[in-house]
């Protein structure tokens, strides 16, 4: 994006970015019973495919 001054619109180019992950970068696995459990103790109807965890020095998805 461009910002561009007050009176005028951004300037907006939209692109398609094509990028390899690499899977195993901040990815972590979490058993079906322990998402359960943490869904239950949420209060939650669902169990979610995957979770968000922050704590110090810990931070990914699972």
């Amino acid at each position: 994006m461009t910002e561009t001054d007050y009176e005028d619109d951004d300037i907006i180019e939209i692109k398609d970015i094509v990028e390899s992950f690499n899977r195993f970068d901040g990815q972590g696995l979490i058993s079906y019973e322990m998402a359960r459990k943490w869904a239950d103790e949420l209060g939650l109807d669902y169990v979610p495919a995957q979770w968000c965890i922050r704590q110090n020095f810990i931070k990914g998805m699972l």
